[in-house]
């Protein structure tokens, strides 16, 4: 597979993807055995030749010849951005320039041949090879190329076929026909095989296969209003209107057309489709005679008395039916058949001329009748005959109802077109049309939110780039996985667009590679150190590929610097490099960072990307880790835990067990508190997170870092309702502190104990410890735990302190350690230790005082901070607390549902802790609409909840809430819901909680005022009046303490 030096290219090494051609003799060994050495030579360098030519037409590489072989590349050593479809066409002709080949040899016979072609499109590594006679020659290896020399042998004799890959990169521009999946020789997976019959004329060139049933309009709104009111003008007006349709490639201009055709006010309109086609850019009128070839139904197989009565058909139809406008027709249509394959000579000037007055004729004929609509799909190939032919159609129908549409890319730039009325340029999509985009494929329902999330983020904006990753991504999930093979990065269709791009300016091939390992943006100095070169010699190919609409110049303050236009180009172009060569450049980006001169200094996932890229792997995980810890400080959660797990993902390439071992460790520590935080505490992740590094913690010595572990699966049992098991993971965390003599572990074991006793309903005993916990707590080392552990110790502590004073009737005392909680958690900027005293203090405090302002107002805030830090089980608190509080505000409905969704989204995820509270504070809503069943089962569910987990302090609550459904019920309900009550107040009573008793017993008093006060209930009330007035407590203690006023500022600091 070699190519001759002779060749004047120089040879270099690169990765690409490329469209591979294989084209094999049928037969060769027997006609070897046949003919003479000397004849068999003869024919086969006709053959040979013949291949040659016809495929450096298409742009094919012709790479090697072996026998009868002969292998050529499409993408090499420029890429097209339809390599693919070009690669199918020459093998089309050539099948057929086959059958005419002359092969007489010197005795007259004419020997038989045939041949089979074989089409596979795939990444490949181009290298120089070394031969005997010393010189060097073009190799290729990779899967592709043993692919696309064993398909052919699928091929019947003059027959072309072709994989998956090569047909959905053609979709639609030709005839396909599915062979089925076929063993392919050495190959351990089968090959899906389809014959390639013929081209399909008259169809627009699509880009590969795209999803069907897609929206298309999404984000486009504004565009077709502005061409639609230019239709308004032609037509109403008479005034012919020229618009053109500007973007780049695969940003939308066809579905713009498709949805302008299909609108209703051009339900009336003869609407006229042209294409063009970069292959016949300079083939006269070619937009025209593929038009008319379609329209007259014409196909290859007519013979010249089929195709005459097509075309007097068409011509009968516009009623233009004479021995010229015949003559005229098919020498338009002569033009389509005949000018893929052989150089057409130019019309004589009078004949050109009648042709251009036969097209505008019709054009303008139909433009009187009814509303005309003129389509020039990708103008930008337009060859100039048709451009100056739509210069003279728009000048003679002027004053007729007619519209002209084109649509161009800005590369290459459109010659001849004329001035247009108005240019519509189409920019990229914003995220949320991209998502919108995204879902409305269809299969994308599949797919995790994640996964389509990071298809959107990697296509920018662009549609057809949001098609194709997320067509991708579907595949993935329903093919089984190929235990060898691994996937493509890229789609094969954008591989080949970028490709294109790329080779655009071939020259700076190695610059826009250098740039591309620097990064998405890079400064001209930066560059210049990175390729050891003058400033000066780096300029000029950085413009050229400027100009080449490759990387764009942005100025930032006083320094210029150019960045990719798409993070795929530049993906492209690093991933077209040799391993070895990408990482000796990021080992000299490395040394750059490193000495520091005039380079800022690199953010920790910069290096540590580049020490990955350049195969300095144990440096490259620590990096990671110090970037997920850097990361995890400033809240970025996500972040965080995209950096660890890069780093996670190299430790296989650590030689070492012990490095590796203790490397893992660390990593898998520092997930604990971004997983929490960011996916929530009953995420799964978590606890296999947890699981794993307890592991790897009994693996050696024993280590500080099985308490992140510890606290993590505490945090995901006691969440997810298992309060036996969590408080058994307390006490263990509490007693493996105390044995480590670790006081960090020793504050957080009491809190975590405290934590279970308040849930378990004994507030006194998580006083006791969360006391304990404060006593020995210290702030400088409390700091340190806060990012290992991914919260506030004393924050926390404080928070939960506040709720179990106020269920002790110690309201002031809650109130002043809660409010605290809150100012020094406003303080530390830390947005998940500030959402913790916003749910106890400012959720179940403020909101079981009927301080329904104060509720609001935190919930409100717990829901900004956690949207702004993607604090996903929070927000639902923060809803759940709003819809409480729009149900104390008497918005019954709205709040009711609000905490219906905020309920779902806990059940979701199995989150527990809280939510019978929430179910509880549903069901009072539910009872005050007068939706009894609903009422009842929440209440149920609740109850269950609380059964299966044994979180009993809001108990009394949920009774006191069950014998208020029962006193709307049947009579004999009604008695019971007394009896029930007053369990509800004895409940309190044992749980010490004179808070709870004494909204039972205000509810009580409710229920026998018809029947006159009872003596006991009111001297329990008279008992318990300092709660009365909560909700005036609580906004008096706020206003005190000046809390109240900072609020609103506050809230909104957390936001920015």
């Amino acid at each position: 597979m070699t190519m001759s030096e002779a060749e004047p290219r120089k040879l270099v090494s690169e990765r690409r993807y490329v469209t591979i051609v294989f084209v094999d003799l049928v037969g060769y060994t027997q006609l070897s055995e046949q003919l003479d050495p000397e004849e068999l030579g003869l024919v086969q360098r006709r053959y040979q030749q013949l291949t040659l030519t016809t495929m450096e037409r298409y742009g094919g590489f012709v790479a090697s010849y072996t026998g009868d072989g002969v292998l050529i590349f499409f993408g090499y050593p420029t890429a097209r951005e339809n390599d693919a479809e070009r690669a199918v066409r020459a093998s089309l002709e050539l099948m057929g320039r086959i059958k005419t080949l002359n092969t007489s040899i010197e005795d007259g016979t004419v020997p038989d041949i045939a041949a089979r072609i074989g089409v596979h499109t795939g990444l490949v590594v181009m290298a120089p090879a070394r031969v005997s006679s010393g010189s060097s020659e073009l190799g290729a290896v990779g899967e592709a190329i043993n692919l696309a020399a064993r398909l052919q042998a699928e091929a019947a004799p003059g027959t072309v076929v072709a994989t998956r890959e090569v047909t959905d990169l053609t979709a639609g521009l030709f005839e396909v026909k599915a062979l089925g999946p076929r063993p392919i020789r050495g190959l351990s997976r089968e090959i899906e095989v389809f014959e390639i019959a013929r081209e399909r004329l008259g169809t627009a060139r699509r880009h590969g296969r795209v999803a069907s049933s897609v929206p298309i309009a999404v984000g486009r709104e504004s565009h077709l209003k502005s061409i639609l009111a230019r239709w308004t003008g032609a037509t109403s007006d008479r005034r012919a209107q020229f618009v053109l349709v500007a973007a780049d490639a695969g940003v939308g201009k066809t579905k713009v057309i498709t949805e302008i055709c299909g609108h209703p006010a051009l339900s009336d309109a003869a609407i006229y489709m042209t294409y063009c086609h970069e292959l016949f850019a300079s083939t006269p009128l070619y937009p025209v005679a593929s038009f008319l070839w379609a329209r007259a139904g014409l196909k290859f197989e007519d013979d010249n008395k089929v195709r005459g009565a097509k075309i007097g058909a068409v011509l009968d139809e516009i009623g233009l039916n004479t021995p010229e406008n015949n003559e005229i027709l098919a020498s338009l249509i002569g033009l389509a058949a005949t000018g893929i394959r052989e150089q057409f000579a130019p019309a004589p000037t009078m004949f050109k001329r009648k042709q251009y007055e036969f097209v505008i004729s019709v054009i303008v004929r139909t433009a009187r009748r009814q509303p005309t609509l003129v389509v020039i799909e990708d103008a930008h190939w337009l060859d100039p005959s048709s451009a100056e032919l739509l210069r003279e159609l728009l000048a003679a129908g002027s004053d007729e109802a007619l519209m002209v549409v084109a649509t161009a890319r800005p590369f290459p730039r459109t010659e001849g077109l004329p001035e247009p009325d108005e240019v519509v340029t189409l920019e990229p999509l914003s995220g949320e049309q991209s998502l919108a985009l995204a879902h409305a494929i269809p299969g994308s329902e599949e797919l995790p939110p994640e996964k389509i999330a990071q298809a959107v983020a990697a296509a920018e904006g662009v549609p057809l780039f949001v098609e194709q990753f997320v067509l991708s991504l579907i595949d993935e999930h329903i093919q089984t996985p190929h235990p060898i093979r691994k996937p493509s990065n890229v789609p094969l269709l954008l591989a080949e667009l970028m490709s294109e791009r790329l080779d655009r300016r071939p020259g700076a091939r190695p610059v826009v590679q250098a740039a591309a390992c620097i990064g998405r943006s890079f400064t001209p100095v930066f560059l210049a150190h990175v390729l050891e070169k003058g400033i000066r010699e780096v300029i000029a190919p950085v413009e050229a590929l400027v100009d080449a609409e490759i990387l764009l110049p942005k100025r930032i303050g006083g320094e210029i610097r150019y960045e990719f236009r798409h993070s795929l180009l530049q993906r492209m172009a690093h991933e077209s490099m040799l391993a070895t060569e990408r990482r000796a450049i990021h080992d000299r980006i490395l040394g750059l960072l490193d000495q520091g001169d005039g380079v800022d200094i690199p953010l920790p996932e910069v290096t540590a990307h580049h020490l990955t890229e350049a195969g300095r792997y144990q440096e490259a995980v620590k990096a990671w880790l110090r970037a997920g810890a850097s990361a995890g400080q400033r809240s970025a959660h996500i972040e965080a835990i995209g950096h660890i797990r890069h780093g996670l993902s190299l430790l296989d390439k650590l030689p070492d067990d012990m490095v590796r071992t203790t490397l893992e460790r660390g990593l898998q520590a520092a997930l604990v508190g971004s997983i929490t935080a960011a996916q929530g505490p009953t995420s799964p992740g978590l606890l296999q997170c947890c699981k794993r590094g307890l592991e790897l913690c009994s693996e050696d010595e024993p280590s500080a870092l099985m308490f992140p572990f510890l606290f993590g699966k505490f945090t995901f049992a006691n969440c997810s309702g298992d309060v036996p098991e969590a408080a058994s993971l307390a006490q263990n965390f509490l007693d493996r502190s105390e044995r480590a003599d670790y006081s960090s572990g020793r504050a957080i074991g009491h809190r975590l104990i405290g934590m279970v006793r308040l849930g378990q309903g004994k507030a006194d005993e998580a006083i006791e410890h969360l006391e304990h916990s404060l006593l020995i707590g210290e702030r400088d080392r409390d700091e340190a735990s806060t990012f290992m552990f991914g919260q506030n110790t004393e924050i926390h502590t404080r928070s939960l302190l506040s709720l179990a004073h106020f269920c002790l009737g110690n309201v002031g005392e809650s109130l002043r350690i809660g409010i605290d909680a809150l100012r020094s958690a406003d303080a530390l900027r830390h947005p998940h230790s500030a959402a913790i005293p916003m749910s106890y203090v400012g959720g179940w405090v403020f909101g079981l005082s009927n301080a329904t302002n104060e509720l609001m107002q935190e919930a409100g805030r717990l829901v900004a901070l956690s949207e702004q830090h993607g604090l996903a089980g929070f927000r639902a608190h923060g809803a759940a607390f709003l819809g409480w509080g729009l149900c104390q505000k008497g918005d019954l409905a709205r709040g009711a549902a609000t905490m219906q969704r905020a309920i779902a989204a806990f059940e979701r995820v199995g989150y527990v802790l809280s939510l019978s509270g929430y179910l509880a504070n549903l069901a009072e809503a539910q009872l005050q609409l007068g939706q009894l069943v609903e009422a009842q089962a929440s209440c149920d569910r609740a109850i269950a909840l609380m059964s299966r987990s044994g979180s009993l302090w809001l108990e009394p609550e949920l009774d006191r809430i069950q014998a208020g459904i029962m006193a709307r019920g049947a009579r004999a309900q009604q008695q019971d819901a007394e009896a029930a009550l007053r369990s509800a107040v004895a409940k309190a009573r044992r749980l010490n909680s004179p808070v709870l008793e004494h909204r039972c017993l205000a509810s009580l008093r409710e229920l026998l005022r018809p029947e006159g006060p009872d003596p006991g209930v009111e001297a329990r009330l008279e008992a318990l009046a300092r709660f009365d007035d909560l909700s005036g407590t609580v906004s008096r203690a706020l206003r005190k303490t000046g809390v109240a006023a900072d609020l609103s500022r506050v809230a909104s600091q957390m936001v920015s």
